[in-house]
């Protein structure tokens, strides 16, 4: 029977423990980036339509949901979710009823206007 008995030094174990930490760590803050990156991109997704909704509101003040969803390829639940966004924060109001309505631009949505 051979036994073989292997020493090593405080300090290799202790680097080799950090550089392992480190690495972990690493990985944790790419992950946490990777989650900041996607909600940033979601939220420029929602202002560009946001925009778009108010450029085409812009074009033709009685324009519906449905005719938005269909512009901008999304579902009329986005749409409604987008108008009623811009209508808290107050970029827009409706004047008239929902059906026969029409919407009125109170302040532009960006940096620009």
């Amino acid at each position: 029977m051979l036994t073989l008995k292997m020493e090593s030094r405080p300090e290799n174990i202790e680097l080799s423990l950090g550089y392992r930490k480190e690495s972990q760590n690493r990985g944790t803050n790419l992950k946490n980036e990777g989650v900041n990156l996607e909600n940033e991109i979601k939220q420029n997704k929602s202002f560009i339509r946001r925009k778009s909704i108010l450029c085409l509101i812009k074009e033709a003040d009685n324009i519906t949901t449905s005719t938005l969803s269909t512009a901008l390829s999304c579902s009329e639940a986005t749409i409604e979710r987008d108008i009623s966004w811009l209508r808290k924060n107050g970029y827009i109001i409706r004047n008239g009823s929902d059906k026969s309505g029409r919407w009125l631009i109170l302040k532009g949505l960006g940096e620009d206007e």
